[in-house]
This record gives structure tokens, sequence and C-alpha cells, in this order.
């Protein structure tokens, strides 16, 4: 069995609801394409940490992926360098590090990508309950059925984060409420485990793309959430 299998695609039950991708900066005003960027960060990186389908796997072995995170970074309203971004990798060894890294083969993955494997004295009932009403209030439905028990997945959780950006920058969020909940989402779940999740990564031989992005992804939680926290302020 593998960890990576208890991934579940939680944007795909909004399609009935037209929410099909990331509004695009040429249909908001000016003032929210950071906030759009932020959105297709989230995404971009659900997709990378998600088991390297063939256009994953592709993704990666080309200049294109470096080219989305660069277009996407440069429009953030805040600074995040992207790193050693540039490097293309062979589609190969994407996928067979993704495994050695996340399979579970004895006992637990080399590298996890679930909530519950970091930080301290995390009860599994209790956490997924917690994201469960996180992705309930805003009318997800997480199916144990498609997944065997992930709520807590690291592509779950990005993808969240993907969705209340989205649907902040479709409203305008005027009241902040959007923000507020992403906020809340990053400083008791994301936020919580990104660096942990990082410093692991770092220290594991042979652990790239996935080293790389992990360090990426870790240094935009902290700055998106440092980020959001300055917008709330400004609502006081």
């Amino acid at each position: 069995m593998a960890e990576i299998n208890e991934a579940t695609d939680l944007l795909g039950q909004l399609a009935d609801e037209d929410v099909e991708a990331a509004p695009s900066a040429v249909n908001v005003p000016a003032e929210r394409s950071g906030d759009v960027a932020r959105s297709g960060l989230y995404a971009l990186f659900a997709q990378l940490f998600a088991f390297p389908k063939l256009d994953t796997v592709k993704l990666l072995a080309s200049a294109d992926w470096s080219a989305q995170l660069a277009e996407l970074t440069e429009q953030l309203p805040y600074a995040l360098a992207a790193g050693d971004s540039a490097v293309v990798y062979e589609e190969r060894e994407v996928s067979l590090t993704f495994s050695r890294l996340f399979d579970v083969v004895h006992g637990l993955p080399a590298l996890s990508l679930l909530e519950r494997r970091y930080g301290e004295n995390k009860v599994q009932k209790q956490l997924w309950e917690d994201l469960l009403r996180y992705y309930n209030h805003f009318g997800l439905e997480f199916s144990h059925a498609a997944a065997e028990g992930g709520p807590d997945h690291l592509v779950n959780e990005l993808e969240f984060m993907h969705y209340l950006s989205f649907l902040q920058c479709g409203n305008g969020d005027a009241g902040g409420d959007f923000r507020r909940a992403q906020r809340d989402f990053l400083t008791q779940h994301l936020g919580q485990w990104s660096g942990e999740f990082a410093q692991r990564a770092a220290e594991l031989a042979d652990s790239q793309p996935y080293k790389s992005l992990a360090g990426l992804l870790a240094a935009f939680v902290e700055a998106d959430l440092n980020y959001l926290e300055s917008q709330l302020d400004a609502f006081k």
C-alpha cells in the first residue's frame, strides 16, 4: 500500500458548480492579480506533489514547469525566490524518485505526504475531524470511498488552499472572510508542517526534484501566511 494513494481530487466534485479552474488575470481586477497567482501556485504545487501521471512527468522533464513557476512567482503580491527551478529532470527519474520517497515499503515511507506524520501528539481522528469541518464548511464533501482516508494528504490541503483563494478572487472578499479562512488553515494545518516536510526532504539523498519543490513550498506557505496576516490587519 502507498500513502500516495490516499490523495483524492477535492476539486473534482466542483464541476457541477462551474468551478473548473482558477480565474485568469484577464477577468479579474488588476488589484487581484496577485491573488490569482497565489491560487495558481497552490494548484501547481498540488499537481507536482500528486502521483506523477504522464503529463506531470513530462512537465518536470521540460522547461515548462519552471516557466509556469517563474510566471506565477513574479505575479505574487510579495517576493518569493524560485530557487533552482530551472532544472529539467529525466522522466524516468521523476517516477522512480517519487516511488522511492513516498511509497510505503516497510512501515512508513522515507518521506510522508501526510500531516499526521509531522509534529507531536497528533491524534488522527481529531485531525481528520478538524480538516473535514473545514472542507464541509466550504461545500466540499471528502469521499473516503475515493481514497483510503487522507483528508490530511498534502495534495488535498494544497487543493483546498487553491479553492479558498479561488473563491476569494471570484468574490472580491470585501470582508476578508476567505482570507481569514486561508490564514486559519495555514496556521492550524499546512503551515504547521510544511517546514518540517521540507527539512526532512533536504536530509534525504537523491530526492530531487522533490527536495527543491518541498523547500520552495515551505517558503511559499510562510510568505503567504505573512501576506494574509498583513491583509487581515488592514481590515481591522
